[in-house]
């Protein structure tokens, strides 16, 4: 489904990709088929670079919880399910592969800062407060 994209083709359903992913990180357990979805995914944004944008953007948007009650556990589902995919410390650790997931992880953990952020942060001057 990755790869069928590209010039000639239609605009990829990433809309249903992501109500997919959101269905199985919601309801889905930390094994089986959950796992090996991931695991999937993240190998094709390893061995295919140029779909890496499509792969974190469904991943990404699966997990937003902007909007809908549940909070944050799909996305501490989808972060275990990453670290099985790819553990550290491992012994055969797969560079690019950890180096993936943490680029995945840094993502995610920004989406969620930005999204509980209440406030916008003021600095503080001789002045008065600089937004």
């Amino acid at each position: 489904m990755l790869l069928s994209s590209g010039e000639d083709q239609p605009d990829f359903p990433t809309t249903d990709l992501i109500s997919g992913w959101r269905t199985l990180l919601d309801f889905g357990s930390v094994a089986g088929d959950s796992a090996r979805a991931v695991g999937l995914w993240m190998d094709a944004a390893v061995e295919y670079p140029d779909q890496r944008p499509v792969v974190f953007k469904v991943l990404r948007g699966a997990v937003d919880t902007a909007g809908r009650a549940g909070g944050s556990h799909p996305r501490h589902r989808l972060r275990d399910l990453l670290y099985l995919w790819q553990p550290v410390p491992a012994v055969d650790a797969d560079l690019e592969r950890v180096r993936l997931r943490h680029e995945l992880v840094d993502l995610l953990d920004h989406d969620r800062s930005r999204s509980v952020a209440l406030y916008r942060p003021v600095r503080v001057d001789r002045g008065g407060p600089t937004p």
